[in-house]
């Protein structure tokens, strides 16, 4: 699950470059079909808004990480492994419950 994770974020951060060059290209785009600076505003601040989206993206997966990180040094296979999870901190799960969901988290 750890690849997923890192993959996850790996994939925003690749969403906010590519929106933060397409922020770059726009302007000069602009100027050079002659539009007026109030002609597209719409589009800046809809690109605005995606990035926005994008930071909110970045945020969440960063707690989901801390979340995942916490779960696993919690757990009895805070070395190897977490997944399974009881409700009884004090029972740690069975093997088999453990085992059937590994999350490596770095």
């Amino acid at each position: 699950m750890s690849h997923d994770l890192f993959a996850a974020e790996a994939a925003i951060d690749e969403a906010m470059m590519q929106i933060a060059g397409l922020a770059q290209r726009l302007p000069p785009a602009s100027r050079a079909a002659g539009f007026a600076s109030t002609r597209g505003q719409d589009v800046y601040e809809a690109l605005g808004h995606a990035m926005a989206a994008q930071i909110q993206a970045r945020a969440a997966m960063v707690t989901v990480h801390t979340r995942l990180s916490d779960l696993k040094e919690s757990s009895h296979l805070r070395s190897v492994a977490i997944g399974g999870g009881t409700k009884d901190p004090e029972r740690p799960p069975s093997p088999t419950t453990a085992l059937a969901d590994q999350v490596i988290v770095g």
